[in-house]
């Protein structure tokens, strides 16, 4: 609620008053006229009201009550907010707000996030850019277990069987466990006591987006981690644009170049936006459909990232080449929990209150084949490969097209030679004729 209406209607709970007090002193003509003026005050919050996205918080004023009272039927989401925000203003929690909130498990402290809440807040995560949005994501119920996924081993084809023999063995398939244990991520927002003055939708909003993006970052460290420590030891060097083909067409398993991507950072993306073919052209094309900004190659989507987000080290900008969902599972408890506190640490001294969020992941390597880490150095010269038979192509046709000019010359001239010739028969065919006319008239 936006300051002029808070006044607005403080202004009309001061007309209301005046108009009791007139009507009851029987003081009638003042309180008809103090009426008319309150309705003045109430045409114009009318239109102030259609233009304020809170609308709840004017009703309730409206009415001279609390947000939130005992007998009211609230919803989960109401009774959250409502409940943090007696906490920090030191107000009583209403029984209805105690009644409709949901308990936590036993071995966590604090309040549940309701579910239409931790919803919006994994929205948010989803709409912004980040690596969660390209790996696996598990929603798990307990806090730790495991998951059984068949190894890419060597496929073994059928044995030759002669009539009425025995059909051999096949070799059993390969699997392997990867299990997961959910750790704890969490953080305090502190924030002032008039913060907590706010409206319902004003702390919600706050919340959600502070929320939204200390998860994204949580999350895009976890990943990387992961990556860095499974990858590190057999990390590629690029140098130019055969580089990474060789990636992509001898140290990638062909079955998941369908969902394979480039992914980069700022730094990287300026060195492979620079690239060119042999023929001076650069490598990197627009997708037509617009579902990425790039391709590489015609088919392999580039995703770039900020440098904030995926850290160039020394000058090496690092490239994640190949299939993310299939390298890497994100197990998510898909709760959040929340306590608050304005005493806890500096926060009494301050004024302040602080709101504590945790919440509970893991993230576990499935297919360590399904993705190269690449980096190269962006302040190496460039090294383009130069298509030499297209040099000797040239130099071929060139030289074709010096015989072609001779032969064009020789034909020329015999042209020449051939149109003196025509012109010389024409003149001895004209002076026969009249010669043959002299003949003729002589007769």
């Amino acid at each position: 609620m936006n300051k002029k209406i808070k006044e607005l209607l403080d202004s009309i709970k001061t007309k209301k008053q005046e108009v009791e007090s007139l009507a009851n002193e029987n003081k009638l003509e003042e309180a008809t006229k103090s009426k008319e003026e309150l309705i003045q005050l109430q045409n114009k919050l009318n239109i102030l009201y259609d233009l304020e996205d809170d609308k709840e918080d004017i009703k309730n004023s409206l009415i001279g009550k609390e947000p939130i009272q005992n007998n009211e039927k609230i919803t989960e989401e109401q009774a959250f907010i409502t409940a943090i925000k007696n906490t920090a203003l030191k107000k009583e929690i209403p029984s209805n707000v105690v009644n409709a909130l949901k308990t936590t498990e036993k071995e966590e402290e604090g309040m549940l996030v309701p579910q239409d809440i931790s919803t919006k807040v994994r929205e948010l995560r989803r709409e912004t850019q980040s690596l969660e949005q390209l790996v696996n994501i598990e929603k798990v119920e307990k806090t730790e277990g495991s998951r059984i996924v068949e190894k890419n081993a060597d496929i073994v084809g059928f044995d030759a069987v002669d009539e009425e023999a025995v059909f051999p063995d096949m070799p059993d398939p390969e699997f392997k466990k990867i299990s997961y244990k959910l750790k704890k991520f969490g953080g305090i927002l502190k924030a002032t006591q008039e913060f907590y003055q706010a409206t319902f939708s004003t702390i919600k909003g706050y919340i959600i987006k502070w929320i939204a993006k200390k998860g994204i970052t949580t999350r895009n460290n976890l990943i990387l981690k992961a990556i860095d420590d499974k990858l590190n030891g057999s990390k590629v060097t690029i140098t130019n644009v055969d580089s990474i083909k060789d990636i992509i067409n001898i140290k990638l398993d062909p079955a998941i170049l369908n969902g394979t991507q480039i992914i980069t950072n700022q730094d990287g993306f300026n060195w492979l936006d620079k690239l060119k073919d042999e023929r001076g052209r650069y490598i990197l094309q627009q997708d037509i459909t617009q579902k990425f900004d790039y391709l590489l190659f015609g088919k392999y989507p580039v995703i770039v990232f900020s440098n904030k987000q995926i850290k160039t080290s020394t000058n090496k900008a690092p490239f994640y080449v190949g299939n993310l969902k299939e390298f890497i599972t994100l197990f998510d408890y898909e709760k959040l929990f929340i306590e608050m506190s304005s005493e806890a640490g500096d926060l009494w001294g301050k004024d302040m209150v602080g709101l504590k969020v945790r919440e509970k992941l893991d993230v576990q390597v499935v297919d360590e084949n399904a993705l190269v880490k690449a980096e190269v150095d962006t302040t190496a010269p460039m090294v383009f490969t130069v298509d030499t038979s297209l040099e000797e192509e040239n130099k071929a046709l060139t030289s074709k097209n010096k015989e072609l000019e001779e032969e064009g010359k020789t034909l020329i001239s015999k042209n020449e030679e051939l149109e003196k010739q025509k012109s010389t028969l024409e003149k001895e065919k004209a002076k026969l004729e009249k010669e043959l006319k002299e003949l003729k008239a002589g007769k």
